[in-house]
């Protein structure tokens, strides 16, 4: 927020600890009609404390924009005029802008109210039960919100991630049991800027059954709570016997192997996923089915026949293939799953590949931990390979 004439130009931020930020005016905000005749504007920028959990934000205060403004009419006491300040830090050191000085004179926030989303300017009751947040050096609070808003929430998520009829997603997966839907979108949307955590298919789960069942509740979204609130502590030492509340698995869900970046699973980009891409033609006799990778026309590698290839088939019906799921140098993790190549998204199929030699396709398995297939996806595949022609005797179901 800033003064309408310093909204029309760009400006260049030392921002501390990372570098410098380019702010440049906001269009669709400043042109909206509320703000026609008012004083202020605003400015657009790339923050790195900008946090998004599943594609929204969430707004980290580090000063809170107040709707109580404290300018003074004209007719105000010196003991209102004494109060009209841009900025206070009286409750529990929080800072609060009331104001917005502009050319000498302070500017009510409520010029901005209908412009900004609502949850931008902050009622009195929601600055005093603000919840503090921490981390190193750094503070900032976050409003407060209700297990069943977090839930409601995460119901959407799980909307959301789930394919059309006949596919295979994360939380079809586990239907039916929604708090271990909840830890299978949770890997997908972890906010986390290392990457998507999860260890072992319980982690999330053990987390947030702690985190629904902690009492009083927290006030604070479900990320924010493990990584930065209480269940920051939740699991931090590897003393697990003498835990009061041990859970099956909290042995291999510590914080030192849950956060650690080599376990967390890569998602690849549309360009790595790419290089994965395969299509799969008949032999020359029709006998034996051979698979090429498109972006080079090279033959997919022999598999071994304890280490197969790991094989993913999209909603687009392209099969994608990874030979070295355990090239950490590559992916920059322990190991690639079969979530990585559509970056948590709905499939039709995924398990893993067995190949022979000159690329040819000897069989597939079903074997997925996490979009467990069933007869379906065998049916969907095997179908698919008779309306392609090819002869589905050439390999092993």
């Amino acid at each position: 927020v800033t003064s309408k004439e310093c909204s029309q130009f760009s400006f260049t931020f030392n921002f501390a600890g990372d570098g410098l930020v380019r702010a440049v005016p906001h269009e669709s905000l400043n042109s909206k009609k509320e703000m026609a005749d008012s004083p202020l504007g605003f400015l657009q920028a790339d923050s790195p404390q900008y946090y998004l959990f599943a594609g929204r934000p969430i707004r980290r205060a580090r000063m809170f924009l107040s709707r109580r403004s404290t300018t003074p009419t004209p007719k105000a006491s010196d003991t209102e005029a004494q109060e009209a300040v841009f900025l206070t830090c009286v409750d529990q050191n929080k800072p609060i802008a009331h104001n917005l000085p502009v050319n000498g004179k302070l500017v009510s926030l409520q010029h901005i109210a209908g412009v900004v989303p609502d949850d931008i300017l902050w009622e009195e009751t929601d600055m005093r039960t603000a919840r503090t947040l921490k981390y190193e050096s750094n503070v900032w609070w976050t409003r407060p919100i209700t297990l069943k808003e977090e839930e409601a929430t995460f119901r959407k998520i799980i909307a959301q991630w789930e394919g059309p009829p006949g596919s295979l997603s994360l939380p079809a997966a586990k239907e039916g049991y929604f708090i271990e839907q909840v830890a299978a979108v949770c890997e997908a949307v972890d906010p986390n800027p290392r990457g998507h955590r999860y260890r072992r298919e319980y982690c999330f789960k053990n987390y947030y059954t702690r985190y629904r069942t902690q009492e009083p509740f927290s006030g604070m979204h479900f990320f924010e709570w493990l990584d930065f609130g209480p269940g920051s502590d939740v699991l931090e030492r590897n003393d697990i016997e003498n835990m009061f509340d041990y859970m099956d698995g909290d042995e291999m869900c510590v914080k030192k192997w849950f956060n650690k970046p080599k376990h967390y699973v890569p998602y690849f980009t549309d360009e790595e996923r790419s290089e994965h891409a395969i299509y799969i033609r008949p032999s020359k006799d029709g006998k034996q089915l051979i698979a090429r990778y498109k972006h080079d026309d090279k033959l997919v590698s022999k598999s071994e026949a304890d280490e197969p290839h790991l094989y993913v088939w999209d909603l687009n019906e392209t099969f994608y293939i990874v030979e070295d799921i355990y090239d950490m140098k590559r992916y920059g993790a322990e190991e690639v799953k079969h979530s990585s190549v559509v970056a948590g998204g709905p499939v039709l199929s995924a398990g893993e590949a067995y190949f022979g030699s000159n690329g040819a396709l000897l069989g597939f398995n079903f074997n997925s931990g996490h979009y467990f297939p069933d007869i379906h996806s065998i049916s969907i595949m095997y179908q698919w390979m008779k309306n392609q022609g090819f002869d589905t005797s050439a390999m092993n179901w």
